[in-house]
């Protein structure tokens, strides 16, 4: 190997030395990881949303009794206190 073939080997390593140490501190960046995970999420998201869309399509019986559940639950208190107020109305 010639002098000017071994600077030209050093300079390419030189080169791909800092390519690579550019994209690590591009990836270490705390703003770049928060955007990443952001991205993470959304893609995340997005997929559950889809499955659960195609879910519903699929067994609509089931989606409009899981969605009647949640609703009784989340009603549940005011449920039960329309029940008492019946109850004393009555008894």
């Amino acid at each position: 190997m010639t002098p000017t073939e071994a600077r030209m080997q050093r300079d390419a390593a030189r080169m791909r030395l800092r390519e690579t140490a550019a994209t690590v501190g591009r990836r270490l960046n705390p703003r770049s990881m928060a955007q990443d995970a952001v991205e993470g999420v959304r893609d995340k998201a997005v997929a559950v949303a889809g499955d659960a869309a195609d879910e519903v399509r699929r067994r609509p019986a089931m989606a409009v009794a899981g969605i009647s559940l949640l609703l009784a639950f989340i009603a549940r208190r005011r449920i039960r206190r329309r029940r008492a107020l019946e109850e004393n109305e009555t008894g």
